[in-house]
Formats: structure tokens, sequence, C-alpha cells
């Protein structure tokens, strides 16, 4: 399995804002590809995608919040595997600015 195929048609999936296809692309990434279990840009668009869909679709406040749990989550991972990624860093501040975590 080609990790590479996956994320670009992880990012195709994306920009059409499907993001059933997208999240499915990118976890095949993680699961399917050998030696990438911990691929930073997968998680990062797997982070992009739960806080995009918090904020697109209609939630209850439980479930918008185990989004944004869940992109906190992927946001981490990538940090503590590239501390200097400032894409994660800016998707971790966003999720703590929705969450009214402004101190974080």
């Amino acid at each position: 399995v080609n990790a590479d195929l996956w994320c670009a048609l992880g990012r195709v999936h994306m920009e059409q804002r499907d993001w059933m296809r997208a999240d499915a692309c990118f976890k095949a990434v993680l699961e399917k590809c050998e030696g990438c279990r911990k691929d930073s840009y997968a998680m990062l668009s797997l982070a992009n995608i739960q806080l995009e869909l918090s904020a697109r679709e209609k939630h209850s406040s439980r479930q918008e919040n185990a989004l944004l749990d869940k992109a906190t989550e992927l946001y981490r991972a990538v940090l503590l595997q590239e501390p200097n990624n400032v894409f994660a860093a800016n998707g971790l501040g966003v999720v703590c600015a929705k969450k009214g975590r402004f101190a974080e």
C-alpha cells in the first residue's frame, strides 16, 4: 500500500469536502502502510477533519466535544514527533479557542 497515493487521494476528498472518504484514506495510511503508523501528515489531516466536522456538522455539545477531543489527541501526537510542526500547533490552538481554554 502506497502512503503517498493514499494521502493524495485523501487530500482530493478533503478538497471535495467528502470528509468520510478522506478520513478513510488517511486511516488507511496509518493502518495499512508499513512503517506509517505514526505518519505526521496523515495524523494532521485526520485531526483537521475532526476539527472541520465539529464546525460544519450539527452535533450535540457532547458529540462536538468528542470530535474536538479526538482532534486534540491527534494534534498532540504530531507535536510529540515534530515539536516544531506549526500546523499541529495552530490546530491545537484553534481547538483550545473553540473550547474557551485561552490560557493554554
